[in-house]
């Protein structure tokens, strides 16, 4: 017990030491570069057959210039990479999110094409030496250390800031090398995207689905991909500011949804598409696992300015069909009040805590419905939402690299008895590869420099269990329930 202690001790001096790690680093915003000669000799293409690079010096999110990615998923091999190589090794290991702003285009009028731009997927990478290269000069010499996708993302039509989240899912960034962003193909067609003020940031977004900070007016939240109402002749969205409206709980922009439950179809909602999401996977959990209940805490922030009916939270898999449902207040109705945070543990919708969940395995879209109860609640209801977010953490069997809670099989951001369940089917087992990932995420990396793993389950990797034990870590906010 003294040095688990002693551990936490030092723990805390260590964040007090990293107070003076910047909050956010600048690491690219193209100001640098006279031409586009000048870019290529920094900025490279993997696929030059479907992708051009330029310099842009007429539009810019902040300055003149911006990197033009003029892409063509029509042709073979479909997907692109604008990457560059540092000198040094970078250690980022104290930052979480890398913030990308990025402008399309949407419908035609796209510079030199003669189609309309097409809705392609987008994603970033970095990388590290391979052991033979320690000083990589091409892209076959670096080795990955994680990617994360956002998905439909070049019909943007303003500047927007694309979020990619890097507390999960990667391995440690203690030797960066190399970075690289993205086009993979959804829609297979051609279009121009570009990029700008790449900088990386300690705060994590890793669960968000919607805080509305990056919508600059009503208008363009309105015309948003990712949000929507969903029976817009009954409700109406709006972007509340906290200059002139006191309504907001986090940052400087919430949701007003005003609707009225007296016209056709006679119920409300706000959707909240994952498909477009800017920080979050695709799928809700972990595709498969022994025990895995699928529990990521959905975080709801909401006030009620005016009352009617109930309010319930759907999410619809990929068929478009209502998976679970979550009422808050058991129904009730809700009530005028202050913000409410609303906490949901998905697993409730499951009658055998083992079940393998797998009806949650592919959510595509989150809706806030509102519904009337008895005949007094088809009227007029207006409620603001804020920070909407899942609080995704740990390692979890689906994705076999140190994550920010090591041993958190199940991912519900603690390690508990039913990751000491999970650990213990894998006891002793040997010849751990990433084929089977790692012995099911048991094979743990141990040790100096991000660690190593020993091909086999073993006391090793038990003491990091007991050592964990009762950890808790949210990535969003930082707070455990």
């Amino acid at each position: 017990m003294k040095a688990r202690k002693m551990i936490k001790y030092f723990v805390i001096v260590l964040m007090l030491c990293s107070i003076s790690q910047a909050a956010e680093l600048l690491i690219e915003d193209f100001e640098s570069y006279a031409d586009s000669i000048e870019l290529s000799a920094v900025w490279k293409e993997r696929n030059t057959a479907v992708v051009a690079l330029s310099l842009e010096t007429l539009e810019a999110k902040d300055g003149y210039n911006s990197l033009v990615v003029d892409y063509n998923s029509r042709v073979s091999p479909y997907w692109s990479e604008t990457y560059t190589i540092y000198p040094e090794n970078q250690d980022w290991s104290a930052y979480n999110t890398l913030n990308v702003w990025v402008k399309g285009y949407v419908g035609t009028g796209v510079p030199g094409q003669t189609s309309g731009q097409s809705n392609e997927n987008m994603y970033a990478v970095m990388y590290k030496p391979k052991p033979e290269y320690p000083d990589p000069i091409s892209h076959d010499q670096l080795s990955m250390l994680g990617k994360v996708a956002v998905y439909r993302a070049t019909q943007i039509a303003d500047w927007t800031l694309l979020q990619f989240n890097l507390a999960t899912d990667f391995e440690p960034l203690t030797k960066v090398c190399a970075i690289g962003i993205g086009i993979s193909p959804y829609s297979y067609g051609p279009g121009v995207v570009k990029l700008d003020g790449i900088s990386l940031s300690t705060e994590s977004y890793g669960g968000i689905i919607n805080d509305f900070e990056r919508y600059e007016n009503t208008a363009q939240l309105q015309s948003a991909l990712d949000v929507n109402e969903g029976n817009s002749v009954c409700s109406t969205m709006e972007l509340a500011l906290a200059i002139e409206d006191a309504n907001v709980i986090y940052g400087d922009k919430a949701l007003k949804f005003s609707f009225d439950n007296g016209l056709n179809p006679f119920w409300s909602k706000v959707m909240f598409r994952l498909l477009y999401s800017r920080s979050i996977k695709y799928a809700w959990g972990p595709a498969t696992f022994n025990y895995g209940m699928n529990y990521n805490p959905l975080t709801i922030n909401f006030k009620v300015m005016d009352a009617e009916g109930k309010m319930q939270v759907a999410l619809i898999g990929e068929d478009g069909l209502a998976k679970a449902y979550y009422k808050y207040n058991d129904g009730q109705r809700i009530t005028i009040g202050d913000w409410v945070r609303w906490d949901i543990n998905p697993q409730t919708v499951y009658n055998d805590p083992e079940s393998l969940g797998t009806e949650l395995d592919a959510i595509t879209r989150v809706e806030i419905q509102f519904v009337p109860i008895g005949g007094d609640d088809y009227g007029t209801g207006i409620v603001y939402l804020d920070d909407i977010h899942l609080n995704y953490c740990g390692q979890g069997v689906g994705a076999p690299v140190v994550g920010n809670l090591k041993a958190d099989f199940n991912q519900d951001c603690v390690i508990g008895f039913m990751d000491f369940v999970a650990f213990a089917e894998h006891w002793q087992q040997t010849g751990c590869t990433a084929g089977n990932q790692y012995c099911g995420g048991a094979d743990f990396l141990v040790g100096p420099d991000g660690g190593v793993r020993d091909g086999v389950v073993n006391t090793v990797d038990l003491d990091v269990v007991f050592y964990r034990w009762l950890d808790c870590n949210m990535l969003y906010q930082g707070d455990c329930f």
